[in-house]
C-alpha cells in the first residue's frame, strides 16, 4: 500500500536528493566517530601500558588500561542509541512510497553504522593493532587475542544486561500507569483492553532493534568464533533468555502489533548472508595471519594459504546452499497444492456467482416504469 505521506511530484527532485545526501553524510559521520574514537583510545591505552607508574585522566595507567575497553563499550552503546534515534527520525521524513521501502531503507542505514559501531573495535584489535601499534604487554600477538576475547565476553554480557534493564524500565512505567488508573477506579477490575492502551506501541524502530540484536550476535559468532570458540556457548546463554524476554515484552510490555503478511525477512536475509561470507574471510585471515603455526610461515606462503582456504570454504558454502535450496521439498509441495487449490476455488466461486446472476435475472419480476 502507498503511504499517505508519499508525494510523487517530490520524488526525484533536488530537494529529495539533498535529503538523502544529508542522511548518508550523517551515516558516514557516525562511522568516522567510531573509527577515530577507537583509534584514540587504543593509542592512549598503548601509551599507558608503556608507562605503568604514570597516570592518565586522573587514573593510574594500570587501571586506565583495564578500564579502556569498558570506555569503548560505552561509546558503542551511546553511538548505537543516538544513531537509531537520528536515522529513524530522518527516514520517517523521507519520501518513500511504501512501508516496505521505508523499512528496508531504515534497516540498511542502521546496519551500515552498527556494522562499524559494533564490529570495528574488535576488528581493530585483531587486524590493525598487532601490525600498527603492537599488542599490550610484551607486544606478543597472543596478548591481542586475549584482549579480543575479554572484550567479546564483556560486550555480550553488557549488551544482555542493557536490554534487560530497558525492558525492566518499560514494564515499571506500564505498571505505574496502570496502578494510577486502578487507584482512581477504587480497585475495580482493570480490563485487558485498557491495559493495552497504557502500553507503548510496538513501532518499526522497536522491531528493527529486536532483529538487530539477534543479527549482531550472529555476526560476532561467525566472525570471531575461531578466536573464542566459547562465544557460541556464550551466545546461546544470552540469546535463549533474550528470546523469552522478547516474547514477554510483546505480550506484556507493548501493545499487540498489527498483523502484517510478509514473505521472508526482507533486507535482513541479505545482511545475514553478507555476514556469513564476511565470517568465512575473517576466520581464514585470523587462522593464517594471527594464529600459530601458520602465522610463523613466510609472507608469500601465508597469502597462498589464505587465498586457497578462503576460496575452498566459499565454494563449499555455495555448494551446500545450492543443495539445500531456498525451500524444502515439503514447502514446495505446500505452495504447489495451494496454487492448484486456489485456482479451483476461484473457478468454483466464479461459476457460483455467475449462476446466481442468471437466476436473479430470470426470477426477478419485471419492474413497472410507473412503480
Amino acid at each position: 500500500m502507498v503511504r499517505r505521506e508519499f508525494d510523487d511530484h517530490y520524488r526525484g527532485t533536488w530537494a529529495d536528493f539533498g535529503q538523502h545526501l544529508f542522511h548518508w553524510s550523517l551515516c558516514i559521520f557516525f562511522i568516522a566517530e567510531t573509527i577515530l574514537f577507537t583509534g584514540y583510545m587504543s593509542n592512549k591505552r598503548l601509551e599507558a601500558s608503556e608507562d605503568p607508574e604514570g597516570s592518565t585522566w586522573g587514573l593510574s595507567n594500570s587501571t586506565f588500561v583495564s578500564v579502556g575497553k569498558y570506555v569503548i563499550t560505552v561509546n558503542i552503546k551511546i553511538m548505537d542509541k543516538a544513531w537509531s534515534v537520528v536515522t529513524n527520525a530522518l527516514t520517517m521524513k523521507e519520501n518513500w512510497r511504501t512501508l516496505q521501502e521505508l523499512k528496508s531503507a531504515l534497516v540498511t542505514k542502521i546496519f551500515c553504522v552498527k556494522a562499524f559501531v559494533f564490529f570495528y573495535p574488535f576488528l581493530y584489535v585483531i587486524m590493525i593493532q598487532p601490525f600498527a601499534e603492537g599488542c599490550d604487554g610484551d607486544g606478543d600477538i597472543q596478548n591481542c587475542i586475549t584482549t579480543l576475547q575479554t572484550s567479546l565476553i564483556t560486550f555480550f554480557f553488557t549488551n544482555f544486561v542493557t536490554e534487560l534493564a530497558m525492558l525492566g524500565i518499560t514494564l515499571v512505567q506500564v505498571r505505574m500507569a496502570i496502578r494510577a488508573e486502578e487507584q482512581k477506579n477504587e480497585g475495580k477490575p482493570y480490563p485487558y483492553l485498557e491495559v493495552q492502551a497504557k502500553c507503548p506501541e510496538y513501532l518499526i524502530p522497536d522491531q528493527i532493534t529486536d532483529f538487530m540484536n539477534a543479527v549482531v550476535n550472529y555476526g560476532f559468532v561467525v566472525m570471531f568464533g575461531i578466536c573464542l570458540p566459547f562465544i557460541t556457548f556464550l551466545a546461546f546463554l544470552t540469546t535463549i533468555p533474550m528470546k523469552r524476554l522478547l516474547a514477554y515484552k510483546l505480550s506484556y510490555a507493548y501493545q499487540r502489533p498489527d498483523p502484517r503478511g510478509a514473505e521472508g525477512i526482507a533486507a535482513w536475509e541479505q545482511i545475514i548472508s553478507a555476514l556469513s561470507y564476511m565470517g568465512v574471510t575473517l576466520n581464514c585471515y585470523i587462522a593464517v595471519f594471527v594464529l600459530e603455526p601458520i602465522a610463523s610461515w613466510e609472507t608469500h606462503h601465508k597469502f597462498i594459504a589464505f587465498i586457497l582456504a578462503e576460496h575452498v570454504l566459499i565454494v563449499m558454502k555455495t555448494i551446500f546452499e545450492s543443495m539445500l535450496g531456498e525451500k524444502s521439498l515439503e514447502e514446495l509441495r505446500i505452495y504447489e497444492y495451494h496454487e492448484d487449490s486456489h485456482e479451483s476455488i476461484m473457478e468454483a466461486r466464479h461459476s457460483e456467482m455467475a449462476g446466481k446472476m442468471v437466476i436473479k435475472k430470470v426470477c426477478q419480476p419485471p419492474v413497472s416504469p410507473y412503480s
